[in-house]
Parts: structure tokens; sequence; C-alpha cells
């Protein structure tokens, strides 16, 4: 039987952004409600044509519709292989810009593939309500332990598609540009090729990254901001450039002074076998007197 656990979608993610720009008598008069509940860890959500929620389901590997007119609710395709440990299983979904002319569905998964866990973007074909022709568009090592696996993605309005890969709790990945993933956000076309203009020539666009569960384009700029956690210190809000250092690596530390200390200056290098120069410049984090992310009372940074 299916573990059920309430969820509350869109709804609430209206009333949260809402809530945070209106006076307190203005957000009083918002209220959430239940769209749909009795599910098993549903920890991404898209939105599709025609009043749909696409979901996915952690650790069932399942990708599900939501028909906000009807209430119904129908399985797309179950991803096979997932394994939902910690914070591995199915983390993220998103459709094509041009769905449904285009009707291709995108997931990232942690599955078993080629003998061992890979975290995996795998895009599938919306062939009358179910999913066909899978194909892996990334395949990275999910490594040994089950944290700091990423997640997120989401097309830019430029139509490529970015993730985040976490840095498998390893943070010397996250400095590591030997044709290394982990600790990046990632660029790809939605076929899966290296875009001609990522700045170093492979499908990585930023580095220094920890983890994240969650980045979004600004519907005014187009800027990409992300969200960063930190360890028991200094979570983020970063402004994420192509070509950008964003600090996280193996000298981090809660020790020392924030945020330096989950910032650390670190030299980059020029890998010949690759072709590609690495940025020098490390986003320095500045203080936002914002609400925090992490407990009462702690600071925001926010990279800019």
């Amino acid at each position: 039987m299916r573990r059920r656990t309430a969820i509350i979608i869109g709804t609430c993610l209206v009333a949260e952004l809402a809530l945070a720009s209106m006076p307190a008598s203005a957000g009083s008069r918002i209220r959430a409600r239940e769209v749909v509940g009795g599910l098993n860890q549903p920890v991404a959500f898209t939105f599709g044509p025609g009043k749909k929620i696409w979901y996915v389901e952690k650790s069932t590997g399942q990708v599900r519709i939501h028909d906000l007119d009807t209430d119904a609710d129908r399985l797309f395709v179950t991803v096979p292989g997932v394994n939902g440990d910690g914070e591995r299983g199915m983390l993220g979904i998103a459709l094509h810009p041009n769905y449904p002319d285009k009707p291709l569905v995108y997931v990232y998964a942690t599955r078993s593939a080629n003998g061992g866990l890979r975290n995996q973007i795998l895009r599938y074909r919306d062939d009358h309500g179910s999913g066909v022709h899978r194909k892996v568009l990334l395949s990275t090592v999910a490594g040994g332990s089950p944290y700091h696996n990423g997640g997120r993605i989401a097309f830019g309005p430029d139509g490529m598609l970015y993730a985040v890969v976490g840095d498998a709790h390893d943070s010397s990945n996250a400095q590591d540009t030997s044709d290394e993933d982990r600790g990046k956000i990632i660029r790809i076309e939605p076929g899966g090729g290296v875009p001609s203009d990522n700045p170093f020539g492979d499908r990585v666009w930023a580095f220094g990254i920890r983890n994240s569960f969650g980045f979004a384009f600004d519907p005014q700029t187009d800027g990409l901001w992300e969200t960063e956690n930190g360890p028991e210190c200094n979570d983020e809000i970063n402004r994420i450039r192509g070509g950008e250092n964003y600090g996280w690596g193996p000298n981090e530390t809660c020790n020392g002074s924030s945020p330096g200390d989950t910032n650390q200056r670190l030299s980059a290098t020029r890998h010949s076998g690759s072709g590609r120069t690495l940025s020098t410049r490390l986003v320095s984090p500045c203080r936002e007197p914002s609400p925090p992310a992490a407990q009462p009372g702690a600071p925001t940074w926010i990279d800019v």
C-alpha cells in the first residue's frame, strides 16, 4: 500500500510568494487547500497545459498527472530501478517548452543502471498519455552516500534544460573540473547535446555548488536564481551566471567567519585535455536582510 502523505500543491506556493510581498491584513485572506492527497513523497511537480499538474513520487519512480478540472489522477510512466534512499530518488520533472507539440517529458532520477547507481536525466515521449521511448540524456555516478544528489530540472527562457547535480556528499567534487558533473549546474540542449555557448565547452554551466533542491528564472529579467543548502551554516540564495564559481569546495568549514568559511577562494586552473579555461572569479556572497532559510535568527546569504 502506498504510504499516505498529504500534499498541498500550487496553492501553497502562490500563497507563500504572495504573503512575502503583502501586508498582514491582505495575507490573512489567502487560504490554502489540498489539491491531491494520499501520495508517496511527491518531491517535484510542474504545470502542463489544460490545468494539469505533472508530479513525481520520490521512491516509487512514478510520474503522474493530476487534472485540476476533473480531479482525475493517473499514471504516466513508472521509471524502473529508482533508489529512494536518503536524498536519492525521483527528484525532478520538466516538460518540453513546446509541449504538447513536442510531446517530451524529462525527469531526474537516481536509479540502478549499468551495474551501479546513477543520477540520470531521462526523456520520455508522451504517446496518448503514456511515457514511451525512454532516452538517457545525462548519466553520472550517484556516489556512495545517499545524500546531495540535487535533482531540480527546468527549461530556461533560452530553451535549454538546466539541472542541479549535487556534490554526492564529497565537497571536492564541486571544484573538480576534470569531466566531473557533480557539484555543478549543468545546461544541455533538449536532445542532450552541449550548447555551443556553454562557457567551458561541456555540460557545465556553473560550479562550486554543494546541493540544491531549487532554482527558478526571473520572469522579468530571465535571470537564474538558485537556493543552496549549507551545512550547519550559511544557507544561500545565488544569482547564477554561466562560467562562475560559487565557492563550495574541499576547504569548506563552519568554524570561520561567515560567509567566507563556506565560500573558499580557490585558484582555478586550465585543463588542456578538455580545452577549457575555468573561472578565476569567485562569486562573493553578501548578507541580505530577508527571512532565514534555515533557523529563526540565522542569516541568509545571497551571491550576486
